[in-house]
């Protein structure tokens, strides 16, 4: 899985890469993708489960009196506040799940070996500045979509931040300075990392679909057992997209500053810095 030397490649040579060295080093990159997987599907799949039991009854407005009315109003606040609670510890969830994929994938194309329990362990000393980075920057792309003028500038965005968890995990980078970073780095770089997006979602994504698709179909229907299928399935998948972002990543800095393996290694071969 490790990398010989760092040169610009194009998209297509990029993810081919990516698939070359999830097929070598399958067995930890799995290992590792079970390991902040798993507990994170359990956990997402029960909330799900007790968003769906709080979820309001139905209510008839014609028929309905005030207590009835009053009834709804504070079902529909429950369950908003549930699933709020819901959606805030799935994101908490995949930052570190993503962030551990980060760093292991990084040390397997570095040469250094993935160690699951240090590529947990380091996910989890980065947290707040991870959590920080990825709450500030969804939170912004959240307020731009909302208008219909500023769902271009959301898109935009979007690919703007795309690798603002490799700054934060590789580079040490806090809260704003990671978006500022990714930012910097995708500059010029817009549209090639467009490209290997839409080149990643065929490969990695489309058979997520399916397998998605194939949970739904096992499930009979039941949208919890569905989740909790198809994330599990989909754990095959997900180291690919990790390590062909990080691949990404290597490339742009290549590209920007001549980013070299000596440096990735002294990168990749110390603990994490106090956020």
């Amino acid at each position: 899985m490790a990398l010989e030397r760092l040169e610009p490649r194009g998209v297509a040579e990029l993810l081919g890469d990516a698939i070359s060295a999830y097929r070598r080093q399958f067995k930890p990159l799995l290992a590792l993708s079970v390991t902040v997987g798993v507990p994170m599907t359990l956990i997402t799949s029960f909330m799900l489960w007790a968003s769906n039991k709080v979820a309001p009854a139905p209510m008839d407005p014609e028929t309905a009196d005030l207590a009835e009315l009053g009834r709804f109003m504070w079902e529909v606040a429950v369950s908003t506040a549930v699933s709020s609670v819901v959606v805030l510890i799935a994101v908490v969830l995949w930052s570190v799940a993503t962030a551990a994929w980060v760093r292991g994938a990084s040390r397997g194309l570095a040469g250094e070996g993935i160690d699951v329990m240090e590529a947990c362990s380091f996910a989890v000393a980065r947290f707040r500045p991870l959590l920080g980075a990825v709450l500030l920057s969804s939170s912004l792309l959240s307020l731009l979509a909302v208008t219909i003028i500023g769902i271009p500038l959301a898109v935009y965005f979007f690919v703007t931040w795309a690798f603002i968890i490799e700054t934060v995990v590789l580079e040490g980078q806090r809260t704003r300075q990671a978006l500022s970073r990714s930012s910097a780095l995708v500059k010029g770089n817009w549209w090639r990392v467009v490209g290997f997006a839409l080149l990643a979602f065929i490969v990695v994504g489309v058979p997520s679909l399916l397998l998605y698709y194939l949970g739904s179909v096992v499930s009979g229907g039941n949208v919890i057992l569905s989740n909790l299928l198809s994330s599990l399935l989909m754990l095959l998948l997900a180291p690919i997209g990790a390590v062909a972002s990080v691949l990404m990543y290597f490339d742009l800095r290549v590209r920007k500053e001549e980013y070299t393996l000596a440096k990735l290694k002294a990168e990749v071969g110390g603990a994490p810095t106090a956020p």
